[in-house]
């Protein structure tokens, strides 16, 4: 019965007409062409490119990873600590298609380097965790 459930979810509505396409073929190539693969082969001057080995971003919130979503490219994060409200604050690592080993690479590498400086983190606090008791009715 459950697998029926997730057949039902993920049956097509008819959503992928020609503006939907428009709009993803428009998206990606912003966030691709424009977006990450511009800022992985910048143009510094006339004198030539810069390339970069991967993309450094201090994310708050998940505004990198939306980027890399939208642009369908592979993004790895570590966490480096808290904000003043309790909000992760990470490190993302972000590249072209097919480029997970150089990310996992440099993430691995950098995170290494903070539990050097920094020791390890500590465990994460749950806050509000169970705040109520809310009744769920499963799907039979």
């Amino acid at each position: 019965m459950k697998q029926d459930a997730l057949h039902e979810i993920i049956k097509p509505r008819g959503m992928k007409d020609e503006t939907y396409s428009k709009a993803l073929q428009y998206t990606r190539y912003q966030s691709r062409n424009q977006g990450i693969d511009a800022a992985l082969h910048f143009n510094k001057d006339a004198s030539g490119t810069a390339k970069f080995d991967a993309l450094l971003l201090c994310d708050h919130k998940g505004a990198g990873q939306q980027l890399a979503a939208q642009a369908g490219y592979p993004i790895i994060t570590i966490p480096i600590g808290i904000d003043r409200d309790g909000f992760p604050i990470s490190l993302s690592f972000q590249h072209k298609a097919w480029q997970e080993r150089t990310l996992i690479k440099w993430a691995s590498a950098v995170d290494d380097l903070i539990h050097e400086v920094q020791g390890w983190r500590p465990t994460p606090e749950y806050r509000n965790f169970h705040p109520k008791n809310i009744l769920i009715d499963p799907i039979s």
